[in-house]
């Protein structure tokens, strides 16, 4: 199948063909989200809450557990809820 799509290293037409379609989908999928709101929405909500465990993770994993941050209250909750997580992973 694969010398259909490539003849000397290079894509046959058939090859750039499909390549072409495969982008259709994809052009597709960024139109829909350029034009839904609440769909925008969502997954800025969800990048944002990844960051912030990303922040957490950073600020006690990537220092050795150290704290090397001002501390903040309520950073032993986010302890809490980390080892919770890690163990429910791990589980």
């Amino acid at each position: 199948m694969m010398r259909v799509l490539q003849h000397g290293g290079n894509p046959t037409q058939l090859g750039i063909a499909l390549a072409h379609f495969g982008r259709i989908f994809k052009t597709l999928y960024v139109l829909s989200y350029v034009d839904a709101e609440p769909y925008r929405r969502d997954i800025k909500r969800m990048r944002n809450l990844q960051e912030e465990r990303q922040g957490v993770l950073h600020a006690f994993h990537g220092s050795k557990g150290e704290l090397r941050e001002a501390y903040h209250a309520g950073m032993e909750d986010q302890l809490g809820t980390l080892g919770l997580v890690t163990g429910c992973v791990t589980l």
